[in-house]
């Protein structure tokens, strides 16, 4: 129940947060720009205090944006689809997959098997792992990263 009560206070605490910024944003800015001080200082302190988990404060904006008429639903969720997020979602996925089926760990052991058990044969190996993984994703953000400036220019000059 203590475990309740405190995630309670947490988000009244945001929620207080949130306000306070709101009121002390429209001395100086208008409606819109107040709501949405307001709003963003209610996701951050959702964010940092874990009142809620982060999965779920990442999708709140899609929700109070249009709700409080600062963004449509469109031009909120536009960043939400950009290929860089799919890329580290393919990341995330695989690397998930790998330490759900223990693939790192057989891994390891054929790359210390391939080399002797001494001190510097263990180091030798993680320096050839680490050289190549390197090479891989270092390569593999390039090409992202050039096919995202390809598609870019093609677009306007379309």
């Amino acid at each position: 129940m203590l475990q309740g009560k405190e995630q309670f206070f947490k988000i009244f605490i945001a929620l207080a947060i949130g306000l306070a910024t709101y009121f002390v944003a429209t001395l100086a800015f208008n409606a819109v720009q107040s709501e949405l001080l307001g709003l963003i200082a209610l996701l951050v302190t959702l964010w940092t205090n874990e009142a809620l988990p982060l999965g779920v404060v990442s999708l709140l904006p899609i929700v109070l944006f249009p709700a409080f008429g600062i963004l449509n639903t469109k031009a909120t969720t536009v960043n939400y689809a950009h290929p860089i997020i799919y890329l580290f979602l393919g990341g995330f996925l695989l690397a998930i997959a790998v330490e759900k089926t223990k693939l790192h760990i057989h891994i390891a052991h054929k790359l210390l098997a391939l080399f002797p058990s001494t001190p510097r044969g263990i180091i030798f190996s993680l320096a050839i792992t680490s050289g190549l993984l390197s090479s891989i994703l270092s390569n593999e953000y390039r090409g992202t990263k050039s096919y995202s400036s390809q598609s870019k220019s093609y677009s306007r000059a379309r």
